[in-house]
């Protein structure tokens, strides 16, 4: 079934190549306190635009459903708003996604996101943490089962005063697959009272996948509070013989450590009926 099937009882809008071609919601130009699904199909070179205007509360579900092209996605989250956001990123081509993220005083910005692609793939994204007191807090899962290469390189720039920004990623390989994984977190001379946080965890499934894990802080101010970190290693024997020895295949036990990881993020979505289809393409990756 169609994602987009399974929203049109929700307020919603279907975009095909960034135009709109059904749905409720009118534009991404979000304003009020609500609660949005967006479903994208994408054949050409597309640009989409979300911007969330001053004080709005928006929860936001994007779903990539046919992506065949590249995308450049701009986040702008204005004074004093929240923009929750789920994205559940697959594509079934070679893919380059570039996100740019602007965030002004106040604003908050709690991002989610499970990348599954099918081939290889180049994602990009710069978080400017423009505004004095803005925050952004960024969970995501990457599942690289393909046998190909997968680069994902996310920069996160603080130009506010008294920001935050905390940053967690698990990488999961399988099937000879490779990951590049590059954090990199900047804070200027004379932006104050900066928290940073940026943490990698890669899990390999088989002796052939590779992951690498660069995190990289630019610092050039006295007054802030950072931190980052990377790890990599294959699951835990003890763990997998633990639950072989409760009747299940190697295959399932990881199957069920690897979903420890990949629940809270399928729990973000509200929708139970996306939830499900989520899972069951999770189950077919793993």
């Amino acid at each position: 079934m169609m994602l987009v099937d399974l929203v049109k009882d929700t307020n919603y809008i279907y975009l095909v190549d960034g135009v709109k071609s059904s749905g409720n919601v009118s534009s991404l130009d979000l304003q009020g306190d609500k609660q949005i699904n967006v479903i994208y199909d994408v054949f050409n070179k597309t640009k989409i635009v979300i911007n969330v205007k001053k004080g709005s509360n928006i929860k936001l579900l994007e779903i990539f459903n046919n992506v065949n092209n590249d995308i450049d996605l701009d986040i702008n989250v204005e004074e004093d708003a929240t923009l929750d956001y789920v994205s559940l990123r697959k594509a079934n081509e070679k893919i380059n996604i570039n996100v740019n993220v602007n965030l002004l005083d106040n604003a908050k910005f709690y991002e989610k996101n499970i990348n599954s692609f099918s081939g290889e793939a180049s994602i990009k994204q710069i978080n400017n943490i423009n505004g004095k007191g803005s925050s952004m807090e960024s969970f995501g899962v990457i599942l690289n089962v393909t046998s190909n290469t997968q680069r994902f390189d996310y920069t996160t720039i603080h130009l506010g005063d008294a920001s935050l920004s905390k940053m967690r990623n698990f990488v999961i390989n399988k099937n000879a697959s490779i990951t590049h994984m590059d954090t990199n977190g900047v804070i200027k001379k004379g932006i104050k009272g900066v928290v940073i946080s940026q943490k990698t965890k890669g899990i390999l499934l088989d002796y052939d996948s590779e992951i690498s894990a660069n995190p990289l802080l630019t610092i050039d101010e006295f007054d802030c509070n950072a931190s980052h970190g990377a790890s990599i290693g294959a699951i835990d024997e003890e763990e997998l013989y633990y639950l072989m020895s409760r009747g299940l295949s190697r295959n399932d036990a990881e199957k069920l450590i690897v979903n420890g990881f990949v629940d809270p993020f399928i729990k973000a979505i509200e929708d139970e009926k996306i939830q499900e289809e989520v899972k069951e393409n999770i189950s077919k990756l793993l």
